[in-house]
Parts: structure tokens; sequence; C-alpha cells
């Protein structure tokens, strides 16, 4: 079975994302729905690895899907996608992600 692995520096970006719309503007529930529909989408994902648009300039082998207004970058795996980072959209992504990736 497919599945979506997430790196610590990934959790970490959903950390911070759900944490800046629970804590900025007091909407609890919206961030705890965010990070489940987030984390849904990925296993989704898993499930076809080579699906996602292909981002070359971040690394060897990345590839990335948005969800609403961010971008998830992931790698494929023989068993699924392993999550590099979490970013909104409007940000220089590049910059985030670099450095995260490996030679798979």
């Amino acid at each position: 079975m497919a599945r979506a692995l997430w790196t610590e520096a990934a959790r970490a970006d959903l950390r911070s994302i759900l944490l800046e719309i629970a804590e900025g503007s007091g909407r609890r529930a919206v961030a705890k729905r965010l990070g489940r529909e987030i984390r849904a989408e990925a296993r989704l994902r898993a499930g076809i690895p080579l699906g996602g648009q292909t981002y070359p300039e971040l690394g060897p082998g990345c590839r990335g899907f948005t969800f609403r207004r961010w971008l998830v970058v992931y790698i494929p795996r023989d068993d699924g996608i392993e999550i590099l980072a979490v970013v909104d959209g409007a940000r220089d992504f590049g910059q985030v992600v670099r450095g995260r990736t490996s030679e798979p």
C-alpha cells in the first residue's frame, strides 16, 4: 500500500502554517481541518507518485502538488512519496526546498 512519508522539515512546515492560522486568526478549527485535508491529499497522491508536476530546479526527482494556496513538494518512492516541504505559494519555494533534497 502506498504511503506518504513526511520528513521532519515538512512536518515543521505544516505545523508552522497551522499555528499561524490558529493563533494569527484565532481559527483553531479551521487550522485543524486544513491539517487533516492536506494530510489526506498527500495520502491520495502517494498512490500516484508520478502524477505531480515536476520541479527539477528544486532537486533530483522533485515533484509537487498544490493544495489551495500551498505547494507540497515531494520525491516519489517505491512505496509512495516522501514529502520534503509544504510552502505558501506566494513564497520563493525554491529557496525553502533547496537543500532538503538528496539523490533518490
